[in-house]
């Protein structure tokens, strides 16, 4: 651990004081805690703590050193008074943020399709109309001793991180998930994921984690109300739809298992394997306003992910709910209409 307190101070030493409060409120938020980098506040923090600053910190860094200057190559405007930079997957400008996450006013209270003139809603389908996260950790119950205070949650955002990491290296973001390269994907995850907490686990571990994962897959059933509130929508004449990343096959494969169909037509299912782009790309959302002629201004988007779903959707022009089941810190540069965390939450908010 002091090995790694000192990598973590080493790399500290090279940012500057507006890096520093920018990275410290971030991960304060990301943790739940204050979190500091000096070597005595580094050193009541856990390992797996430790790792992830270190991460983020040396993200920072690589990026600001190899990313030129965004207000002088791509603004036009070298007399900037605060130079941008990517940061955290951003475009932002060094400062502490702002909460984007707290909603106007105006449209958080109840009736927001009415408020806003919403005519059609479209959903993400991963850990939104279900909950891949119960999936995973069930499957990680079921193939692993972990002690009953094992940080499940972090855990889980681990393992995401190397499956995005590992699907863009490979290329695997739209690949049929029966592929021999996707399929050493989906065990690597676990092991890189579960290592920076400590658990060490083979591969053929990993291997009998993703069975039964697979198999827990089989039996997942649609997100407590969502069903309901689905219904409710349809009811009312709303246009509703859904857009998901990932390949087709598998997607349809999750929305037969859900009995999604009863609720969206085929039509209003845009896959992006199948169109050609992926969240964030606002072009995803388009296509959907095009297919279903309906207007961006009046459009609504439910997804968990801020960096896919809430970025994609502000900049296609939709309003956008952010739906947070798992507490996650918010990103930056756009502002949801509201945020909910279960959907008698979002029931209410939309008033139906």
């Amino acid at each position: 651990m002091e090995a790694l307190i000192r990598e973590i101070a080493a790399l500290s030493r090279s940012l500057s004081d507006g890096e520093k409060l920018s990275i410290t409120a971030r991960l304060s938020s990301y943790f739940g805690k204050t979190v500091g980098l000096s070597p005595e506040e580094l050193a009541v923090l856990k390992r797996h703590e430790l790792e992830i600053i270190r991460d983020t910190v040396n993200g920072l860094v690589l990026t600001r050193d190899t990313v030129p200057d965004l207000s002088r190559h791509i603004l036009g405007n070298p007399e900037a008074d605060s130079p941008c930079k990517v940061s955290f997957g951003h475009i932002a400008q060094y400062s502490i943020p702002k909460d984007n996450t707290r909603p106007d006013p105006a449209v958080f209270s109840k009736g927001l399709l009415k408020r806003l003139g919403i005519c059609s809603i479209f959903f993400d389908v991963d850990d939104t109309l279900y909950s891949q996260f119960d999936l995973t950790c069930a499957a990680l119950r079921a193939s692993l001793q972990l002690p009953e205070d094992f940080p499940f949650r972090d855990a889980y955002r681990r393992i995401g991180y190397y499956s995005g990491k590992l699907s863009a290296e490979g290329d695997l973001l739209q690949a049929s998930p029966q592929g021999e390269q996707a399929a050493r994907m989906r065990v690597e995850r676990f092991i890189l994921g579960l290592a920076e907490f400590g658990v060490q686990i083979s591969s053929e571990q990993g291997a009998a984690i993703q069975q039964e994962y697979t198999r827990l897959q089989g039996e997942m059933h649609i997100s407590e109300g969502a069903g309901e509130l689905l219904a409710s929508l349809t009811e009312t004449g709303m246009v509703v739809g859904i857009i998901t990343n990932g390949n087709e096959e598998h997607q349809r494969s999750k929305l037969r298992t859900l009995g999604l169909s009863r609720y969206v037509p085929e039509e209003r299912t845009i896959i992006s394997s199948s169109v050609g782009f992926t969240k964030p790309d606002p072009r995803i959302f388009q296509l959907a306003n095009v297919r279903t002629g309906t207007k961006a201004h009046n459009s609504l988007y439910i997804g968990d992910s801020w960096s896919k779903d809430i970025v994609g959707a502000c900049e296609a022009g939709w309003h956008a709910v952010w739906f947070n089941p798992l507490q996650a810190a918010p990103g930056e540069g756009n502002k949801p209409a509201a945020v909910v965390s279960t959907y008698a939450e979002l029931r209410e908010l939309l008033g139906v």
